[in-house]
């Protein structure tokens, strides 16, 4: 028998660990945290086997910002040439920057190590975008980039689409750099496979005037959220694509013929105000039948949609359910506009969906259903969702549903609910047990209260006072059921809104409930 001090954990184990302790949190935009640095940095000098798993978690995604820490880096990469093929995803953020002088900015474009030189970027985003100090204000920035800044921009841009590892392009807001997305789509890009652009305005460059986008052939994933009509056209540049996301105005679409890719996942976001709102426009232009046969919604496997205007898009929406036989997933989410009294007074409801219809024959074949919603405590909705909820019973084959609930708070005090809202979660609750294969229901309620500088205490959304609040309530639905639910609260938070002219306090109670398991142990 070997000796108990010759015992390793398998290699797998220690692969596992780094794995965990380099998890990106979407707050940080991917990044790693300064505790998460610490962990890796820590691990990589323990041994050797541990410094080659944790040093590419190190250095995977870097952020590129121009002050003297991109000297640094161009330091580091010329001391340790080895570390540049760990970097796989570069990230440049130019809100506010400005070279700190002409000897940094001289320094820099002379360097060995410049980054356009790096061998093995997968992933390039640039972003340009608000600063904010920590008291939430708007810091003043520059109306225009510095020319020094866009010939950074534009020279990583030129290499990194020529690499043979390059897949994935991000371009965020370029209102004050117009010329960037002109450059990163100037010829095709044979192996780029994701391609994310997001308030992309057109040039009124002369020179660009006649600019024709490239033939993208190879592209799988698409985002196009706010860009001008230049850039829709994209959607008809490609037959490859099968993972599709559209926000903003959808009108743009009316003039572009049906694409001819087959898609398998697609998200709806249309701009949250009725007199922008096109989503009809978006429907049509993917539900119509191309010069090839077929509709691009044919083989849809996943669809995530917002709905703002109604009844006019719910009429073309249940058209497109009719056409959707082989979706597994949806996810539905209706803006604040679609539940106003004034909306519901006017007959509008959850049934207009008919949603039980579509259950039964246009996707049969469902597994996951999520609903998101808003629900006033002034002008309760929540009773009427039940109503919806309970055609779920007819799925066949839903393993799990998601429900999110947005309630704002009328002021500091409250109350935290209404009379109906404990009564139509245990009515949801009720009904999720007579769906026959159902896995997994959470419910999710967010509660929030707006408020000026003059407020900052919200009571009833301390983490104390919410947590006991919820424990009580998710006790009584235990015992009014005889059954198992399981609780979680999150920090409160606040956010900067409307421009920083008003904050948001927010908690959010989150409730599981696996029907397998429904019953209390008797004792």
């Amino acid at each position: 028998m070997a000796a108990s001090h010759n015992l390793v954990f398998p290699v797998e184990i220690f692969s596992q660990i780094i794995d965990r302790a380099s998890e990106r949190h979407p707050n940080y935009y991917g990044f790693l945290s300064e505790e998460q640095v610490a962990t890796l940095g820590a691990c990589g000098l323990t041994c050797r086997f541990l410094h080659h798993l944790s040093r590419p978690q190190l250095f995977r995604r870097v952020g590129l910002q121009f002050s003297n820490r991109l000297v640094d880096l161009m330091d580091l990469l010329e001391s340790h040439p080895d570390i540049k093929k760990e970097i796989q995803e570069v990230r440049v953020f130019f809100g506010n920057s400005q070279w700190l002088n002409d000897e940094v900015y001289d320094k820099f474009t002379k360097h060995s190590e410049h980054p356009s030189k790096l061998p093995a970027v997968r992933y390039l985003s640039m972003m340009d975008g608000d600063i904010y100090t920590e008291g939430g204000r708007v810091l003043a920035r520059p109306s225009r980039i510095s020319r020094t800044i866009l010939d950074f921009c534009q020279k990583i841009i030129q290499s990194y689409v020529k690499l043979p590892t390059f897949r994935s392009l991000d371009i965020e807001y370029n209102f004050r750099a117009k010329i960037l997305p002109y450059t990163a789509l100037h010829d095709p890009i044979p192996t780029l496979t994701e391609l994310r652009l997001v308030d992309i305005d057109s040039s009124s460059d002369p020179e660009l005037s006649s600019y024709v986008l490239p033939h993208l052939g190879n592209l799988q994933r698409l985002t196009i959220e706010d860009c001008s009509r230049t850039f829709m056209r994209l959607i008809s540049k490609s037959t490859s694509i099968t993972d599709l996301s559209l926000g903003g105005d959808f009108e743009l679409f009316e003039s572009l013929p049906t694409p001819t890719f087959k898609l398998s996942t697609l998200d709806l976001r249309p701009t949250d105000k009725i007199e922008e709102n096109y989503l009809t426009s978006g429907l049509d232009f993917l539900c119509k039948t191309n010069q090839l046969g077929f509709k691009p919604i044919a083989w849809l496997r996943n669809l995530s949609i917002t709905i703002i205007v109604v009844p006019d898009d719910l009429i073309t929406v249940n058209r497109m359910f009719e056409d959707l036989k082989y979706l597994q997933s949806l996810s539905v989410t209706l803006s604040s506009t679609f539940t106003t009294t004034q909306d519901l007074d006017n007959g509008i409801s959850f049934s207009d969906l008919e949603l039980e219809r579509h259950i039964k024959s246009s996707f049969p074949s469902l597994t996951s259903f999520s609903f998101s919603f808003p629900h006033d405590t002034t002008d309760p909705i929540l009773p009427k969702f039940v109503d919806l909820f309970s055609s779920l019973t007819s799925a066949q084959e839903l393993r799990e549903v998601k429900i999110m609930i947005s309630i704002v708070i009328p002021g500091k005090d409250g109350p935290l609910y209404d009379a109906t809202t404990l009564p139509s979660l245990i009515s949801i609750i009720s009904c999720s047990m007579d769906i026959k294969r159902l896995e997994h229901l959470e419910i999710t309620l967010e509660f929030s209260v707006p408020w000026k500088d003059s407020i900052s205490n919200i009571p009833i959304l301390s983490d104390e006072m919410f947590l006991r609040e919820w424990r009580s309530c998710v006790l009584a639905m235990e015992r009014s059921k005889n059954i198992v639910l399981h609780l979680c609260c999150y920090p409160t938070r606040t956010l900067h809104t409307e421009r920083n002219r008003y904050f948001t306090t927010s908690q959010s109670a989150c409730i599981s409930f696996y029907p397998k398991q429904a019953k209390r142990p008797s004792v």
